[in-house]
């Protein structure tokens, strides 16, 4: 995983280095540097570009379901930028807090969600939904 320190965002590098653009000035040119989106804040770990928050690769049982169904990738990357939002903006207690739950939650998956792929998605999405509505508002009550 990558770790970058910096302001409180999500970032993800680009997969090339930005071209180089040209300033002028009175004495030379010189290249400047696109700006960069803002990096996450500092420990927070950066998502890859596409994909969920996890390798696929090394992935097993529950996430190999996630990784081949867009719309629980989509909800694992928006628990992911919760999490790191909520890194960001509550104290280290408080988060650790949080991420306990979190641990225990993607535990749960395999003694609650059984069955058939398909009933596991179906089970899958459902808790991912209210996993992510909960750290949602946790997110909201932490802007106040």
């Amino acid at each position: 995983m990558l770790f970058v320190a910096g302001a409180c965002t999500r970032y993800a590098p680009p997969a090339t280095p930005p071209k180089a653009k040209v300033v002028a000035s009175k004495s030379t040119s010189l290249p400047a540097e696109e700006p960069a989106e803002a990096p996450p804040c500092p420990g927070s770990p950066v998502l890859p570009m596409t994909g969920p928050s996890f390798s696929c690769a090394k992935a097993r049982g529950i996430q190999q379901i996630i990784c081949r169904d867009p719309d629980l990738v989509d909800t694992d990357r928006r628990i992911f930028g919760a999490l790191g939002l909520l890194r960001c903006r509550l104290l280290k207690e408080e988060f650790a807090k949080i991420q306990a739950e979190q641990a225990a939650w993607e535990k749960s998956h395999g003694g609650i969600c059984t069955g058939r792929d398909e009933q596991v998605r179906q089970c899958l999405l459902k808790r991912s939904g209210k996993r992510w509505s909960a750290l949602a508002s946790l997110v909201v009550e932490s802007e106040r």
